[in-house]
């Protein structure tokens, strides 16, 4: 089915998927502690949100990125963890470990080593909350940066944080 829907093709030359890309999914897992994902149906949200960002964050049209993320991942999740499939497929589907960096900041000497849980962070507005404390903790200190944190910027500054995070990221 993924190689029949997304074929590579000139224009979709980096559409190779390998074991690799499955390593990928299992070290984000990893990054969670089993204290956090501590229901099957919050385990599968986290598998879901991995594959999303290793699979569909590569595809670069709406149809391949809709066929992936609304069509594909939901149905497998229907099919083989129908028990969960309400919990799992809840969005948005926001994950990161970023929830108490302020306090990191403040608190720690070295925030770059703090222990921190990569953990479901709900909704936008809960993030938009943090990552505005944390620019206004900014602006107090340097020279102003007037940001909108509309959803796009949110969901792109947690993709590239997760990025960051990863051993070679």
């Amino acid at each position: 089915s993924i190689i029949e829907n997304l074929p590579r093709t000139p224009s979709k030359f980096h559409y190779v998927f390998n074991l690799r890309d499955l390593s990928r999914v299992f070290q984000g897992i990893w990054l969670a502690d089993p204290a956090v994902v501590s229901t099957g149906g919050t385990l599968i949200r986290l598998w879901r949100h991995e594959c999303l960002r290793v699979f569909e964050d590569r595809l670069i049209s709406s149809e391949d990125k809709d066929f992936v993320g609304k069509k594909r991942l939901p149905g497998l999740i229907k099919e083989h963890f129908s028990k969960q499939a309400e919990e799992a497929l809840v969005d948005p589907l926001i994950w990161g470990d970023f929830k108490e960096a302020m306090n990191i900041l403040i608190s720690s000497d070295n925030p770059a080593t703090a222990n921190r849980q990569y953990q479901d962070l709900g909704d936008y507005e809960a993030i938009r909350a943090i990552f505005n404390e944390i620019l206004d903790s900014y602006n107090a200190e340097r020279k102003p940066m007037n940001l909108v944190l509309f959803e796009d910027a949110l969901s792109h500054m947690v993709r590239i944080q997760r990025i960051i995070r990863m051993p070679r990221g």
